[in-house]
């Protein structure tokens, strides 16, 4: 009886590795500064998949499940995404303002060298 229920814990065990995998994943993509803005604990969370993979592994895939249909996953990757876009929102004017204008060749001829409408060698001298 032990030894059927030392391989079932095992059984357990190796199938819920690829779910804690996912999860850790997962969890691991949530920064903790939007954890601790969004008031949601990661404590619980992390302790039930610890916990319960060492106690047979189903406990964890269960846990797992829980968490991929969550409210606080859906809400924590929705400010992730949030502060990501916001980021990427400020850095936008710093990547138009670093862009070079286009290389010249070494002998620039006015009928094949490329320039930018602002150049001022563009302009003409009548004007």
């Amino acid at each position: 009886m032990v030894i059927v229920a030392a391989v079932l814990w095992a059984i357990g065990m190796v199938v819920a590795v690829p779910f804690v995998l996912w999860w850790a994943r997962d969890f691991g993509r949530i920064p903790g500064r939007t954890w601790f803005w969004s008031g949601h604990d990661p404590r619980p969370w992390r302790w039930a998949v610890f916990l319960g993979f060492f106690a047979g592994g189903v406990i964890a895939i269960v846990t797992v499940l829980r968490w991929r249909g969550s409210v606080v996953r859906y809400e924590l990757l929705d400010e992730l995404r949030e502060r990501r876009a916001e980021h990427a929102a400020r850095r936008e004017p710093e990547r138009e303002a670093s862009v070079h204008p286009l290389p010249r060749t070494l002998n620039p001829d006015a009928r094949t060298t490329a320039r930018r409408p602002s150049d001022p060698s563009r302009r003409s001298a009548s004007g």
